[in-house]
């Protein structure tokens, strides 16, 4: 009972000297946040009987690929201990990818500080919602010939100099391209949450035709912020993908199960796809405005039903 009693008795005091030693912790915004517009708060709890000056100071950075602009720098006058700390508009629509916006405190002569990163910005009411894509419905069990086959010609959508189309059952997610376009990379990403984040996330895939190796193959990135720089790394995303000729036409098969999604009829998916030559460099974008590090740029797939 006596080692009982010590024990809870020590994690009384290290959970005291803890909740001691926070003088101000933030509940909003949290890391890899997207906010739907330019107008940021701040949200915060104080430990006001610590913050002996009644002072902390507050900043917002914009940072992208190793360098940072203040866009705000402002001490704040601690008056109760929950806090909403506002930076007015960053005039900004559409920031992330390898953009971000950083918040650091500090509480004047202390070496209390910290920060929250990173945050972005997805205004969806600027992204263009038009050039929706419409996968067709085609019957469960569907061959390469017969997905190929259920789409007509006027099926097809263009991206630079290459036509494509999209189809689906229960099993599988069909993309088919007609040969003889762009002798470029198509990278189709799929944003199976559609979130419409400001950050290209691990869970987000993407399915890749290299027309000049006639090969398919799926990939997806991890992401970290090293020295003031947000860093994408790709990584080989272990699937069943297949891919059959038919014709001038390729048709790859995802099953759905590699995606993590569940497919029914009129679901939205987040799909963006681009158009890259051999250094990665995107020339051609469907939505034309679409970024492929940031999902929030996307149109929408439609699964027909």
């Amino acid at each position: 009972m006596i080692r009982i009693l010590r024990s809870v008795s020590a994690v009384i005091a290290l959970t005291a000297i803890y909740s001691y030693s926070q003088m101000i912790a933030f509940n909003a915004p949290s890391a890899w946040l997207t906010l739907r517009n330019d107008t940021l708060v701040a949200k915060a709890q104080l430990d006001t009987a610590q913050l002996k000056q009644k002072t902390i100071t507050v900043s917002l950075l914009q940072v992208a690929n190793g360098s940072k602009k203040v866009l705000m720098k402002k001490n704040f006058k601690v008056t109760d201990y929950s806090m909403d700390f506002s930076f007015g508009k960053i005039k900004k629509d559409i920031l992330g990818g390898n953009e971000f916006l950083r918040i650091e405190w500090s509480v004047p002569k202390t070496d209390e500080k910290g920060s929250i990163e990173p945050v972005g910005i997805v205004d969806l009411s600027k992204v263009s919602t038009d050039q929706k894509i419409m996968a067709v419905h085609v019957q469960d069990g569907s061959n390469a010939d017969a997905v190929s086959g259920a789409i007509k010609p006027e099926q097809l959508q263009k991206i630079g100099s290459t036509e494509f189309a999209t189809a689906w059952n229960k099993d599988a997610f069909f993309i088919v391209i007609k040969k003889g376009g762009d002798p470029k990379n198509i990278r189709f990403s799929i944003d199976g949450k559609n979130g419409k984040n400001a950050f290209l996330s691990y869970p987000d895939r993407i399915i890749v035709y290299d027309a000049v190796k006639d090969s398919a193959y799926g990939t997806h990135y991890s992401r970290a912020i090293i020295s003031d720089t947000l860093k994408y790394t790709e990584e080989k995303w272990q699937t069943e993908i297949s891919k059959e000729t038919v014709g001038d036409r390729v048709v790859i098969r995802m099953p759905w199960y590699d995606t993590g999604i569940i497919p029914f009829e009129a679901r939205n998916i987040g799909f963006g796809v681009f158009m890259a030559g051999t250094d990665g460099k995107v020339t051609n974008s469907m939505p034309a405005k679409a970024q492929q590090l940031i999902p929030g740029t996307y149109t929408d797939l439609v699964l027909m039903k």
